[in-house]
């Protein structure tokens, strides 16, 4: 590693977090399983400094929550979605990013 230009450490380090992640997302999924948490995972960002565990509950068939939490960098994030009917459903956002957003879903 001493040895390594800066863009073949960042190549190493990427390698390296991704298989951190893998493993990570399995003992996630684990985790969820026995405490009866409805989606636990992992998503990696653009950069491996922005990889979350992310932890969601339907609080009922119309209402789903989660939490996401930054693994190296302090990125907390909430999501609410609602079930409006059958088609439409209403997001909303706070973290890094806030908002809302008003989505239909269509089939072919």
């Amino acid at each position: 590693m001493n040895q390594a230009s800066q863009s073949e450490g960042e190549i190493l380090f990427g390698a390296a977090t991704s298989i951190g992640l893998a493993g990570g997302e399995l003992l996630a999924k684990q985790v969820g399983s026995a405490f009866q948490i409805d989606e636990v995972r992992i998503e990696s960002g653009s950069t491996p400094e922005e990889a979350t565990l992310v932890v969601g509950k339907y609080i009922s068939p119309k209402l789903y929550v989660s939490y996401g939490i930054g693994l190296i960098e302090p990125i907390n994030t909430f999501i609410m979605r609602y079930k409006l009917g059958s088609k439409w459903s209403l997001q909303t956002e706070s973290g890094l990013n806030t908002g809302a957003d008003l989505f239909y879903t269509f089939e072919k």
